[in-house]
Formats: structure tokens, sequence, C-alpha cells
């Protein structure tokens, strides 16, 4: 899988916006490939005047299993960081829906 199927992006008719973390065989580990995919799709979805809030899940088994300090090497590979006004809900090994902005199990 290329890095460019690090992250899967829908947006339905409502404006929801389903962020999928694809990278199932190490849980979803964040390394910066995905770290790179996760700002290129914020950037993408921040430019898109129809999303109005967006549900981040990761594919397979686990949501994230955290940052893959393996795919770093010690080569001092700067992380960047990003900024998002919009609404945004995890999904984490239930259903989560967001409630007035805020999010409870069903």
């Amino acid at each position: 899988m290329g890095t460019g199927q690090r992250i899967l992006l829908e947006v339905d008719d409502a404006g929801v916006a389903t962020v999928t973390l694809n990278r199932a065989e190490k849980h979803n580990a964040l390394d910066t490939a995905m770290f790179d995919a996760l700002l290129d799709v914020t950037s993408e979805l921040a430019a898109d005047r129809r999303v109005r809030a967006v549900v981040v899940h990761g594919a397979g088994k686990s949501f994230c299993s955290g940052l893959d300090i393996s795919s770093l090497g010690g080569n001092g590979t700067p992380i960047r960081c990003w900024s998002v006004t919009t609404p945004i809900a995890g999904i984490m090994r239930s259903e989560c829906r967001s409630i007035g902005g805020a999010c409870r199990r069903r």
C-alpha cells in the first residue's frame, strides 16, 4: 500500500466527513507518512465548505495503536502538527455519537 492510501476520506450528502486511518496491519500506528496524509486530508477538509463534522476511525480491529517509533528510524524527521475548526468525533471500540458537541456511548 502506498502512502497515498494511509488515509481514506468520504464526505456524505449531509456534510459529514469520514476519515479512516488505513494501516490495519500495524493497528493504524502513526508513522511519518500517516502524519503527512492526515495533514493533507485536514487541509482538504478545511477547504471544503460542505463539511460540517468529521468522524475519524481506524480500519481493522484497532482505532490507533499510537506512534510507530520504528518508522522514524532515528533520523530526526520532524512531525508536523495541525489545527482544525471543524468538530471531530473519534470512534473507538464502540459506536460514538456526537450530541451537542459531546460524545457518548449508545
